[in-house]
């Protein structure tokens, strides 16, 4: 459902099972871990207490674990700064820096000195100082007497900002985040590092190695990593990008473990898992399974395939459309996988079994009216979720629109704004042309229009539409006449667009006048004021529902509530490197070496191609002091950690907290752990270490990298 997948923060839970503790399980908060969470690492072989990985007044694990961006995690792997993260975290800066004349995504990038480290805007890196319960605090300031559900919500808002503000002190930055449903409250501190420069990065050939045949799959063979430095100024303080800035000097960095890895090896994931909601009721991973994955999915599949039609013979094009296809296409299969995990575990069907039990257990009371309140809430909300799926993943998915209602909004800010506003806003007004046409085509965009524009409105005609349909005067003709008249448009041409700003307001008023915005409006407006304000108050009753059975659980059924769900702050979750059978008669092995890589390579799919300088190594199987002479080198493992999004390029840590590997990815069939994590489906997919020094040593010849860096060999 939309809102769990985003919509609403404090309110991403609901119910859960009541099950059997599994070892593999959970994604704990380092300073509310209980003890038999350290008791059980102890007893797995980790040498590792609380103090060990967060300590806010020593140096711990926590302070080479950094947030990359918003939404991946990164290591610092060296003294000087040197951060390592995943490829693809790092894809949409090294295609900014990438152009024709120098393909970085192409041909890789591989820095000689930190003077030829590439300056990377927007890109941050933020160290976590602090993880404090505040809990009371808030709730003094937003006491739970509200009678609407979206009063507190704007309580709590302002509340969060309040903290937010007094707390942001000594260059520190605060961030106010709920867990267990809004029922607890933490505040996350950050130095957040504004000057990071790529260092180095595989060819998208090796970065990406199978592309969207392997996303999201097992076996695995990509070398999905690349190499930022952080620099701060003259006092290690964050600082804007400076050519006289310096690399920082982190208070912990990570020692890798380069030994050889077995079936059974201990593993430890930190980083920054995005969001999971593993405490729903059945009738909502219902809606989850057959309604928002399906609609997604089948909007999704028409315009990769369209878009990929252009894409695979034109160079100009693949550039042009590579971060957006690689977003897109991720959520695309592992909506899929997800699917066939819910199924394949068999979770509505458990789910409702357990609230039988909750219904005829000591406490229904409590439950009975919460479950039929959220029924009640669910029937009113689904066919309205289903219009704004079609809307976002539909209407949306098609970029004029898109460009459209974005200049429009802007359009309106700039005849809003004061006087002294204006020319700012002018900026962000060219700021958004540009970007938008640097990664627009108009033949590209005309065939998914072709496609989707008589879908959505075949789809309104069977749904209340509140009369857009009789009301739209502007495009009657056949999509073939509207096409025409969109794509020769003056709006979509950027030198007209540009041009026209050097009179913004005159340019303001042509743009809300022009045709193709009027009918953006007239479908935007629908959704917002017939679609969208009721969807807001059925979430908020969904909301309180969810904070009230979370609670409920924690008061009545703790032990089946052991962890709260991931919201892009600091976790770590444990396991073993281990295998899995995924379906009968198929066994899959835990670790991939560099002979599957040639086997992929010689197959002929696209998805599969390598340089020439990888292929030398392979076929004479020289990999120096990263294999035995003569062998493959181990290029990827599995294990039972559980990660979900967020955690791409979290650092895997072995027994002794050293970094033997870098998380990437989830196996396909398990990519329901977001729901729930079943142990004998849910891996996550790792990159091995060894192969990833061998590449920055052998193929990139940056041995400067490999000596700043702390190497256990054996």
């Amino acid at each position: 459902m939309y809102f769990i997948r985003g919509f609403f923060l404090l309110a991403i839970s609901c119910c859960t099972l009541v099950l059997s503790a599994r070892e593999e399980e959970g994604m704990w908060v380092p300073v509310k871990a209980g003890k038999n969470v350290w008791t059980r690492l102890a007893e797995e072989g980790f040498a590792l207490d609380s103090n060990a990985v967060f300590d806010a007044n020593h140096a711990s694990l926590k302070d080479a674990v950094v947030l990359f961006v918003r939404g991946c995690t990164g290591s610092f792997i060296s003294g000087r700064g040197l951060v390592i993260t995943n490829h693809h975290c790092g894809y949409d800066y090294i295609t900014k820096l990438s152009s024709l004349q120098k393909d970085l995504l192409k041909n890789g990038f591989w820095a000689n000195s930190d003077a030829d480290e590439l300056p990377c805007p927007g890109l941050t890196v933020s160290v976590p100082t602090e993880i404090r319960d505040i809990t009371d605090m808030v709730n003094k300031i937003c006491p739970d007497t509200f009678a609407k559900p979206a009063a507190r919500e704007a309580a709590l808002k302002n509340a969060y900002k309040e903290i937010e503000s007094s707390q942001s002190v000594n260059g520190i930055t605060a961030i106010v985040k709920s867990t267990y449903g809004g029922n607890q409250h933490m505040l996350y501190g950050y130095k957040v590092y504004k000057d990071v420069r790529l260092v180095g990065c595989p060819p998208e050939a090796s970065g990406k190695f199978g592309e969207e045949s392997d996303n999201w799959m097992w076996p695995r063979h990509t070398a999905d990593f690349a190499l930022f430095r952080v620099y701060g100024d003259k006092n290690a303080q964050p600082a804007e990008y400076q050519p006289e800035n310096q690399p920082v000097i982190p208070t912990r960095f990570l020692e890798i473990s380069a030994k050889p890895v077995r079936e059974g090896y201990p593993a430890l994931v930190m980083g920054y898992p995005g969001k999971t909601n593993e405490y729903l009721f059945s009738n909502i991973i219902s809606v989850i399974q057959q309604d928002d994955d399906p609609i997604r999915i089948e909007a999704r599949t028409e315009r990769l395939s369209i878009w990929n039609s252009f894409i695979r013979t034109n160079d100009t094009l693949k550039l042009m459309y590579a971060s957006r296809f690689s977003s897109i296409a991720n959520g695309w299969k592992k909506w899929q996988g997800e699917i066939l995990g819910l199924k394949k575990s068999r979770v509505i069907e458990r789910r409702m079994t357990a609230e039988k039990n909750y219904a005829t257990g000591p406490h229904a009371a409590f439950f009975i009216p919460m479950k039929s309140a959220l029924e009640k809430h669910l029937s009113d909300y689904v066919p309205l979720n289903r219009i704004r799926l079609k809307y976002n993943e539909v209407f949306m998915g098609i970029d004029a629109f898109a460009f459209a209602d974005k200049m429009a909004g802007l359009a309106k800010d700039f005849l809003a704004a004061k006087d002294s506003l204006k020319e700012a806003q002018r900026k962000k007004m060219e700021t958004e042309i540009r970007k938008f046409f640097k990664e627009f085509s108009p033949k590209v965009d005309r065939a998914v229009f072709l496609k989707f524009f008589p879908d959505f409105f075949q789809f309104l005609k069977k749904n209340p539409s509140t009369g857009l349909i009789a009301e739209n005067k502007i495009f009657l003709p056949a999509p073939e006449s509207i096409a025409e008249k969109i794509y020769t448009s003056v709006f979509l041409r950027q030198d007209t667009l540009i041009k026209w700003l050097e009179k913004p307001e005159k340019a303001c008023n042509k743009i809300l006048k022009n045709d193709l915005v009027l009918f953006t409006t007239l479908v935007s407006q629908y959704y917002r004021q017939e679609v969208e304000p009721p969807l807001i108050k059925l979430e908020s009753e969904i909301g309180r529902i969810n904070r009230q059975y979370q609670a409920f659980l924690l008061k009545y059924y703790p032990d089946s509530i052991r962890y709260p769900d991931a919201n892009g702050t600091l976790r770590f979750s444990f396991g073993n490197v281990r295998g899995y059978s995924p379906r009968n008669g198929v066994q899959y092995h835990f670790v991939t070496t560099t002979e599957g890589i040639l086997e992929k390579y010689l197959s002929g799919v696209s998805d599969y191609t390598i340089d020439s300088a990888l292929y030398n190594h392979l076929i004479s199987l020289d990999f120096g002091r990263y294999a035995p002479s003569g062998q493959s080198l181990q290029t990827c493992f599995i294990s039972t950690c559980h990660t979900t999004g967020g955690n791409s390029g979290s650092p895997v840590l072995n027994s002794s907290g050293q970094m033997f590997a870098i998380n990437f990815d989830r196996c396909w069939e398990g990519t329901m752990s977001d729901l729930e994590y079943d142990s004998s489906l849910c891996r996550n997919i790792m990159l091995n270490m060894r192969y990833a020094l061998f590449y920055i040593e052998k193929i990139g010849k940056a041995d400067r990298l490999i000596r700043e860096m702390k190497i256990q060999w054996q």
